[in-house]
Order: C-alpha cells, then sequence, then structure tokens
C-alpha cells in the first residue's frame, strides 16, 4: 500500500512541476512612430497577467505557448499576438503599433 502511494506521490509532484516549467519570462521593445512608448497596456488574456511598457517601450511578461497577448493604447490601433516557441525559445518580442 506504501509503494503506490509514494509513487502517485511523486508522479503528482511531477507533473504539476513540468506544467509550472512551461511558463517562461519574455520581454520585449514595442515600436511605434511617434514617442509615446510609456503605459502601453500589455495582458496575457490566457493566465490574466498584464504588464505596462515603459518610456522606452520596454515590457516583460510571463507567457507559454499559444498565450494571447493584447495590445492596447487609446492612441493606437489595438493588436493581438499568439504566442509560438519560436518567441519562447528566444525569449523576445518586438511589437509594432500603427
Amino acid at each position: 500500500m506504501k509503494k503506490p502511494l509514494l509513487f502517485l506521490s511523486l508522479f503528482l509532484a511531477f507533473n504539476l512541476h513540468s506544467q509550472i516549467n512551461n511558463n517562461v519570462k519574455i520581454t520585449g521593445q514595442i515600436v511605434v512612430e511617434g514617442n509615446d512608448l510609456e503605459d502601453i497596456t500589455i495582458f496575457n488574456i490566457t493566465s490574466n497577467f498584464g504588464a505596462v511598457s515603459n518610456s522606452e517601450g520596454e515590457f516583460g511578461i510571463i507567457v507559454k505557448v499559444n498565450d494571447t497577448l493584447q495590445f492596447r493604447a487609446l492612441q493606437y490601433q489595438n493588436f493581438d499576438v499568439v504566442i509560438n516557441e519560436a518567441i519562447v525559445d528566444s525569449r523576445r518580442l518586438s511589437v509594432f503599433l500603427i
């Protein structure tokens, strides 16, 4: 009885650890024609986690493959990005807003 319980506990712990490791922090740069880069919101609608760009247009956010990021600001057109493996592997994202 103790061996199956121990095996089940180890399996669940490994499974939880694997799910946690799928998330990575990416850094990004927002590029616009003007110089109004601060306070553009970046929202991961899959995980309900958000971030805001700094005065240089830089941001950091936690993502995993197939997450959708929404970029929103009053002065720019809304833009959505679906995270793919290339973005996760490079941990870098550049976004050009109109």
